[in-house]
């Protein structure tokens, strides 16, 4: 060891030990000031937050919120055996959120009412022209017919023959439109039911400029609040708690019927079930990350003094790392959330390494301060290169402009170099404080266990079958090469249900809001295409419509409608018609039909004064999706994907986004889409082009600083040939299980490169330091320090396998996988192959020394 770093940490760690007190109390002020700065950090789980604010889609759905608005919606469902129960609490809950302020509520829909009295008054214009014509000519058939039947003189027309019965029927174009009105039809009263009558519906629209979890919170508390009203039939003060709430709820079973349920859902509710999700997952993997690393550590070194040992310097380089980071990247997403497990199975390992050597030291029988010394001076190159090395593979993340990896990079990075700050300032002070205190005693043979319980026992066999070994290892790298080649063709995850919360899926507004969205014939949140300027509206139309019946994306919508596809088309003909119709259907006429036949011309008699409808015509209810929120009407065109494509396919909305990111207008003008469809595209797109540059910079960085530690060709080769395997060990058996990739687990990748290279770097430094023929007592000394770092970051991986967020899971999966990999590689092809190229050597020897 250089003789010059000897004497710096030497005279480090006696300044550390005379001022220890000082240490202790800087870094407990600067973790309350770091824990202070953290607690102001906001969850958004929102996918456009993954993107940058600069990417076109992102850009775009701003513009369209900050002219529609969000566009959320909250639907109150109400489901039960009775229908006049259901129809009851219906109406009385209407008539209870009609009270609610428009701070929470500025429309509510529940019927069809207002649609269909409005189609009843204007039902003639809505025919087509080419059946008003058949139906005047089937009319004016019968007319002629029964003029002729009635009056002998007309006769004479058909030369002595009577002319032939004329029947007046138009049940074929009865039956046509009322095939149009569809789900409409099975409509209760003409409310929003489904299900045979068992499922009724209530859709709330916040004010249009209302987003943000928070706001559905209150939203929906102030609802639920009116709901517990209703069934309670008393008021309901602030003060009561969500529970209680349910409960009053409950009590529209017996206020209505049994069989009531009251559930909530719609746009509102699951962005506040999708976060909740995430902060219950955030809650639970990092409870259960401290848990088990705490339990390895007792597990290990036999001592409660180890949990405050490594602990708290370890919570505190933690909290520094998410205090400054509020700074750098503004609030968590749904990648940043779990950090803190992550960081703390990571950055474990500095500690738990330099620990296990101070240990090693005191039983070699050297007292405290010098085993303090020889720990820090034994263990502060490797973990800091180690810990350079993490954050270089985190590092490499920040050169991307996904947010979901940036981010990522910028606090894992910043992470690993804290904690290595903090497991070399603030442990060794804690550490000489509490030995001053009471001294630890450690026996030379005693009850705690022995350092290589975790290597010993393998690293003989190891030794002993070297060459065997190594052979299967390199087989299956190889059998791992050719399963990943048509792997990495396409490994990226298109279903994005596979990135949710599972449990919103299986039940609660989840699997309400899928069976609430049956009871409409169209979806409830359609995409957008937004005009500047009316006349650009049938243009835009026009270019969907001839898009919409191409090849290659044919059928991708079921409708594209503007303000203007509610009005009739070819109105003056129909209205000229329409008067023909009129004079024709005169009370003369119709007294020589019979009754039934009277009430059936009658019906579609037109009005006196018939004359086209405008957009102002138009009831509230039909305009207020494209009435943008300075009150303008007809600029925007809604676009209904088709059923049985699900809007969670990532080729689908790839394919929506191709159609309708770009509309060029016959002048030369372009107009674009927004909604999730382009955030999701671009999405796959960040992923496939910043996934790569961010695995190929994670590499290249740990490399160079491979290079910079270690001038000697041998050992650099050595840890490339470690890094190497790490790497294909992590790729093939991730093929082999199909594990497609997405915007959260593919971080696994760059990170398990840097990872990885700790545990080559701290067992090949054990050796250079012991010397050739040593590599049995490194595997059962670091070795056993290295695996039990590895036991702690494989816990920090598995925890989020609980997690019900499937992005989380397939993270640590993934992870879990590259850690058993990377440690693989490093204490068991790694030291293998350093044996055998020993053996070699002495064989040479040996043949030379004969001759």
């Amino acid at each position: 060891m250089n003789g010059r770093f000897q004497r710096y940490s030497a005279a480090y760690v006696g300044w550390l030990d005379r001022h220890a007190v000082l240490v202790l109390v800087v870094a407990a002020v600067l973790t309350a000031l770091g824990g202070w700065s953290a607690s102001r950090f906001q969850l958004k789980t929102d996918f456009a937050e993954l993107l940058p604010q600069d990417e076109p889609s992102v850009k775009d759905l701003d513009r369209a919120k900050a002219r529609m608005g969000g566009l959320s919606n909250m639907i109150v469902a109400v489901e039960g055996d009775d229908r006049q129960a259901c129809h009851r609490l219906v109406d009385d809950l209407v008539a209870k959120f009609n009270m609610i302020s428009k701070e929470y509520i500025v429309y509510m829909k529940y019927n069809i009412k207002d649609e269909k009295a409005y189609y009843e008054r204007h039902k003639h214009l809505y025919i087509g022209l080419a059946d008003l014509r058949e139906l005047y000519r089937r009319l004016r058939a019968k007319v002629r017919y029964e003029r002729v039947k009635n009056n002998p003189l007309l006769s004479m027309d058909f030369d002595g023959e009577p002319p032939q019965p004329v029947e007046f029927n138009i049940d074929d174009i009865r039956d046509k439109y009322k095939k149009k009105a569809g789900k409409a039809s099975t409509y209760v009263d003409d409310y929003f039911t489904g299900e045979d009558g068992r499922l009724w519906a209530i859709l709330l629209y916040p004010p249009g400029a209302a987003t943000g979890v928070d706001f559905g919170k209150r939203m929906l508390r102030v609802v639920r609040r009116s709901v517990a009203e209703v069934c309670s039939g008393k008021e309901v003060g602030e003060e009561v708690t969500d529970r209680q709430l349910d409960r009053l709820i409950a009590g529209c079973r017996d206020s209505y019927h049994p069989s009531i349920k009251v559930g909530f859902t719609g746009s509102v509710v699951t962005a506040i079930d999708e976060q909740k999700a995430i902060v219950d997952d955030l809650i639970m993997v990092t409870s259960i990350c401290l848990l088990f690393v705490g339990l390895v550590i007792l597990l290990y070194f036999r001592t409660w003094r180890s949990l405050p040992i490594i602990g708290l310097p370890l919570l505190m380089g933690t909290t520094w790392t998410f205090g400054i980071s509020i700074y750098i990247v503004g609030h968590l997403n749904n990648s940043t959330a779990f950090l803190a497990a992550i960081i703390v199975g990571n950055g474990i390992n500095f500690g738990l390494i330099q620990l296990a050597r101070y240990i090693e030291e005191k039983r070699a029988g050297k007292e405290s301060s010098a085993a303090l010394v020889s720990a820090v001076q034994h263990t502060a190159q490797a973990t800091s290169t180690a810990a350079l090395a993490a954050s270089v593979a985190y590092g490499s993340l920040i050169i991307t402009s996904f947010r979901g990896f940036n981010g990522f990079g910028y606090m894992g990075g910043l992470g690993m170099v804290l904690c290595w700050v903090a497991a070399f300032t603030v442990q060794p002070a804690l550490l000489s404080l509490l030995e001053r205190i009471r001294p630890m005693r450690i026996k030379a043979r005693g009850s705690r266990l022995p350092a290589g319980l975790f290597a010993r026992p393998y690293s003989r066999f190891a030794l002993r079958y070297g060459l065997p070994l190594h052979i299967m290892g390199a087989v299956f790298a190889l059998i791992c090469v050719v399963v990943a080649i048509p792997y990495l063709r396409d490994p990226f995850e298109y279903n994005f249900r596979n990135l949710r919360n599972q449990s919103a899926n299986l039940r609660g507004s989840g699997l309400l809001s899928n069976r609430v969205d049956s009871i409409f014939p169209r979806r409830l949140n359609p995409m957008f295409i937004l005009a500047d300027r009316s006349d650009q509206v049938p243009l835009i139309m026009e270019e969907l419509k001839r898009r919409n019946s191409r090849g290659d994306t044919r059928g991708l919508f079921q409708d594209i409608i503007s303000i203007y596809s509610l009005l009739p088309d070819e109105q003056k003909p129909k209205i000229r018609l329409l008067r023909k119709l009129r004079r024709l259907m005169s009370e003369s006429t119709l007294s020589w039909l019979d009754d039934k036949q009277r009430a059936e011309a009658l019906e579609y008699r037109p009005p006196a004064g018939i004359k086209p409808l405008t957009v102002d015509d138009l009831p509230y209810s039909m305009t207020r999706m494209f009435t943008e929120l300075d009150g303008r009407k007809g600029l925007v065109v809604a676009l209904y994907p088709r059923h049985g494509r699900s809007v969670w396919d990532g080729h689908f909305l790839v394919e929506l986004d191709r159609s309708t990111r770009n509309i060029m207008l016959p002048d030369g003008e372009r107009v674009t889409s927004a909604g999730t469809h382009t955030v999701f595209a671009d999405m796959i797109k960040a992923i496939e082009r910043d996934g790569p540059r961010a695995v190929i910079a994670s590499l290249l960085g740990v490399m160079l600083l491979v290079l910079l530690a270690y001038r000697g060709l041998k050992y650099v080769v050595l840890m490339f040939f470690s890094l190497a395997y790490g790497v294909i060990w992590t790729v093939g058996p991730a093929a082999m299980i199909d594990l497609r990739l997405n915007f959260l687990n593919f971080i696994a990748l760059p990170i398990t490169f840097g990872i990885g290279i700790d545990y080559a770097v701290n067992v090949l430094n054990r050796y250079r330091l012991e010397g050739p023929g040593s590599i049995g007592r490194v595997l059962s000394s670091t070795g056993g320090a290295v695996i039990l770092c590895s036991l702690t970051t494989l816990i920090g991986y598995s925890s989020l396998l609980t997690a019900d967020n499937q992005a989380l899971v397939t993270f640590g999966l993934l992870s879990d996988i590259g850690e058993v990999a990377s440690l693989a590689a490093a204490v068991f092809m790694l030291p293998i192959l350093v044996d055998l190229m020993e053996k070699r050597r002495l064989r040479k020897q040996a043949q030379d020394n004969r001759k």
